[in-house]
């Protein structure tokens, strides 16, 4: 909704995004139609404090489920400090609605994987970094229930390019693990950018039975 038909303080608005995925080999030909969002999101502003929900969430059926998926209050502390609490994707990598299933969602920040989470911003004019504490919930996609704590860093570069790191420790009931990331968002002209990511990870098994090592590398983008 346009900010002038709003009061100021107010933002209100919506997104559908889809994606139609295509799989071939030699063996199999198969599509599938995903439906990746389709809420409604708000924001109120008091002074330094912001609180933010978003509303709608497609299932597994692409049918539209009526719940909060994701609701915060963030606190700007000073000019370049700011607190977030609530459940919300905590930062890594490039958190975005566009990153398709395959490359976010093994990681567990894909579609549907919202933490309840304290985050703490700095936001300087050529760097940027956040840390964060949180715990998955059973019910999203992550599928278990996992507390992990993140870093990450980025470096601003000639006003159109933004390159990080991240880092993430995550321990759950099943396994134990360690994630790095690196991302880079370069922008080479006003309409043309580039979205790039790649991520390494490390697994423990919990267990008698299964207790090993496991490095893999769940794709990029």
């Amino acid at each position: 909704i346009k900010p002038e038909k709003l009061r100021k303080a107010v933002n209100v608005g919506g997104d559908i995004r889809a994606l139609q995925v295509h799989r071939e080999t030699r063996s199999v030909r198969e599509g599938r139609f995903i439906l990746m969002q389709a809420s409604l999101e708000g924001g109120v502003t008091a002074g330094p404090i912001t609180a933010v929900a978003s509303f709608g969430k497609p299932n597994r059926e692409n049918q539209i489920e009526a719940e909060f998926t994701r609701f915060y209050l963030l606190a700007g502390v000073t000019d370049v400090t700011q607190f977030r609490v609530g459940r919300f994707v905590p930062a890594f990598g490039i958190n975005t609605s566009n990153h398709t299933v395959p490359t976010r969602q093994g990681l567990g920040f894909g579609m549907d994987s919202e933490r309840d989470g304290l985050e703490a911003h700095w936001n300087g004019e050529q760097w940027h970094g956040a840390i964060s504490a949180s715990e998955s919930r059973l019910k999203s996609r992550v599928g278990e229930r996992e507390r992990g704590a993140s870093i990450q860093l980025e470096k601003f570069l000639a006003d159109r390019h933004r390159v990080g790191l991240s880092l993430w420790n995550g321990d759950s009931e099943r396994q134990k693990r360690w994630i790095a990331s690196a991302h880079g968002i370069l922008g080479f002209t006003e309409h043309l950018y580039l979205l790039t990511e790649t991520a390494f990870q490390s697994k423990r098994s919990k267990g008698a039975a299964s207790d090993r090592d496991q490095d893999d590398q769940p794709g990029h983008l």
